[in-house]
């Protein structure tokens, strides 16, 4: 298992941060920048990336119906790792777990079936840590990708684990909680939802990529999605974000903003 990480050039004679951390040996830190061209959106991801990291911006900005954005309260993006984490209700974590799990929720070819519907994950994602690259096939058995706000209300109405673990984090977020049959308040929703196995294929270990750029749709603005990750496994896992220090998701269930 590796590390979900960001290129790390030279940022104009300032480090990197840094970890002692004896559990990122267990990892591959490699900086794999032959796996992306340095296009327009990478330029700016990182450029984002590193107000960050010298704590030029530390809020999480959410908006409602009206679009005006605003900070959550209580929420801030750490300098070292660049990243808000928290923790969720371990219960809640094991019941997605077991669905995720049970052989009865896969259809004959072996992929995910959610609300009576089957989702195939990615398939020709590149930028991966497999020493072989990318097998389409293996890594499409590996991830789920629910896309489109209209997908992702189905899911959470149909999945009741999900919708527990959903509910929870918005809960510790500090989010808006819909009520009654209303999934998502207008402004600004969960639009993808991704499921991975990450495993001695690394077909779901990731190198240098921008969630932005890859999940990006029609009138969405880029800069401002937010990207919650939860931890199931009690296996460790982490990620990184340019020019910071990787974060690592130890035993407990712990996710990150």
């Amino acid at each position: 298992m590796q590390v979900d990480e960001d290129d790390i050039p030279d940022m104009g004679g300032a480090s990197d941060a840094v970890s002692n951390d004896w559990k990122l040996g267990m990892f591959n830190l490699d900086l794999r920048a032959d796996l992306i061209p340095l296009g327009a959106w990478a330029v700016k991801a990182k450029a984002r990336a590193e107000q960050i990291r010298f704590g030029n911006e530390s809020q999480i900005q959410w908006w409602g119906a009206d679009k005006m954005p605003y900070p959550l309260q209580g929420v801030r993006l750490k300098a070292d790792t660049g990243l808000h984490a928290f923790q969720v209700d371990d219960a809640v974590c094991q019941g997605l777990l077991e669905f995720l799990t049970a052989a009865s929720n896969y259809d004959s070819s072996g992929y995910l079936k959610l609300g009576g519907k089957t989702y195939a994950g990615y398939a020709r994602y590149p930028y991966v840590h497999a020493p072989g690259g990318n097998v389409t096939l293996a890594q499409a058995k590996r991830t789920v990708r629910v896309q489109g706000k209209v997908r992702v209300n189905d899911v959470l109405k149909s999945t009741e684990q999900l919708w527990a673990l959903v509910d929870q984090v918005r809960r510790v977020l500090g989010l808006p909680i819909p009520g009654g049959a209303v999934l998502q308040k207008a402004g600004k929703c969960i639009v993808a939802l991704h499921f991975l196995v990450q495993d001695a294929t690394e077909q779901a270990v990731f190198s240098w990529h921008d969630d932005g750029e890859d999940i990006w749709q029609p009138g969405r603005t880029v800069d401002d999605m937010t990207t919650v990750i939860v931890n199931l496994s009690p296996e460790c896992s982490g990620m990184r974000i340019w020019g910071c220090s990787p974060f690592l998701y130890t035993v407990l269930p712990k996710a990150r903003l």
